[in-house]
């Protein structure tokens, strides 16, 4: 495969896939193309290119590692207190609180975040409203494609339309680097993220569950409460032939390979702790003990407030959700992503090397344990019951 890296004002390495740089240029001389790993890279046509200079003006990590520090965090733990968005989204359902909120606050306004795509092979960044708000809930794990989302959200608040955008940390800073100014009417928030895996994958996966399935998905779900508590979630996928599988997300293709396999940049990341572009942190509260009153069985969030707009929309939903205070240190106890980049360990470089070699089938043999292989190779039906999943029916395998 052809390198698809020829950005000279960073390293491949540094690279987070943001796409601003195709969105700022004039031209089209930037374009977005996947490497041997999967995952899109920017691609300077020079024979449209006329050095302009304008994608390195809005390269987030082309800024020296810009920092944002921000002053004080106000950190709270909880949930919403309707039960149907709880059980509709990965953890708590705050997100949702929140674009339900600020639809209210701005009716005319518009909620940026990721979606499927139709086919599901892949997931993008979409502008929208209230219709989009259902299938913007819940974790998809995989890199969402910007297309030209970054100029689309400046085309609105310069008409003056309000803008909620989420996205990963980078990805947050990326927007901020490319606006190049704040907007009151603008509020951001970003993701504990450890970091997505490739858009390849995902096709991969889909396309060798609808060969096994002898159908089209219908939906996907990878975060389905299926057993008693929240975590470990489940992966739930149904067909157009009302087929359904169901198994424990991380016992997945898909699951094993967000375990292992991530962009290079997300191990050199740098927009973490303080050191963010948004107003508002979420998060899933992992390790949160059940004794705590603001635990709750289906999904507890992580809340954190790093602005005074952060504040302002804290203010709105207040009356929607069971918060309480908690010190930052405990929650970054047990979320280590909150604060710094994963470490990448010789298990991650072999799936990496197979899967670039031999493909997704061949790096989960390849790497996996030899107990993990034992339950991967379980069928399915048996894998959940050993799970403590029961809700297998007639059309579930």
């Amino acid at each position: 495969m052809e390198e698809a890296f020829t950005f000279n004002y960073i390293k491949k390495i540094e690279c987070t896939g943001c796409e601003a740089c195709a969105n700022i240029c004039p031209v089209g001389a930037m374009e977005m193309r996947k490497d041997e790993s999967g995952f899109f890279y920017p691609y300077t046509n020079y024979k449209k290119c006329i050095a302009c200079g304008k994608c390195t003006s809005v390269c987030h990590r082309a800024k020296d590692k810009q920092e944002n520090n921000i002053n004080e965090i106000e950190t709270y733990a909880g949930y919403s207190k309707k039960k149907q968005i709880v059980y509709s989204s990965s953890s708590g359902g705050l997100f949702r609180i929140f674009a339900d909120e600020f639809m209210k606050m701005y009716p005319n306004g518009k909620v940026c975040a990721v979606i499927w795509d139709e086919d599901f092979k892949g997931v993008h960044h979409e502008l929208g409203g209230e219709e989009l708000l259902e299938r913007m809930q819940r974790s998809k794990y995989v890199q969402s494609r910007k297309n030209l989302i970054y100029k689309r959200i400046k085309e609105c608040l310069e008409r003056e339309t309000p803008v909620l955008f989420v996205g990963c940390p980078c990805e947050v800073a990326a927007l901020s680097t490319f606006l190049g100014k704040e907007y009151d009417i603008l509020y951001k928030i970003d993701l504990v993220c450890q970091g997505p895996t490739a858009p390849s994958v995902l096709e991969n996966y889909i396309e060798n569950l609808e060969k096994k399935y002898k159908s089209s998905v219908k939906s996907i779900n990878l975060r389905l409460p299926a057993g008693i508590n929240w975590i470990p979630q489940w992966s739930d996928i149904r067909f157009d032939n009302k087929k359904r599988y169901v198994r424990a997300f991380y016992e997945t293709d898909l699951g094993i390979a967000v375990h292992y396999m991530q962009r290079e940049s997300c191990f050199s990341c740098y927009v973490r702790g303080k050191n963010r572009f948004s107003d508002i942190t979420l998060g899933d509260y992992h390790g949160v003990s059940p004794q705590e009153p603001y635990y709750n069985a289906k999904g507890t969030s992580i809340l954190c407030i790093n602005t005074a707009k952060g504040k302002a929309l804290l203010k709105l939903v207040k009356e929607q959700v069971y918060l309480e205070k908690v010190e930052y240190s405990k929650v970054e106890k047990y979320n280590k992503r909150l604060t710094e980049p994963r470490v990448r360990d010789e298990a991650d470089k072999i799936f990496l090397i197979t899967y670039k070699k031999e493909g997704l089938k061949r790096a989960i043999k390849k790497t996996l344990s030899w107990k993990k292989k034992v339950k991967y190779y379980l069928p399915t039906v048996l894998a959940n019951k050993i799970n403590g999943y029961k809700g297998c029916g007639k059309n579930e395998e």
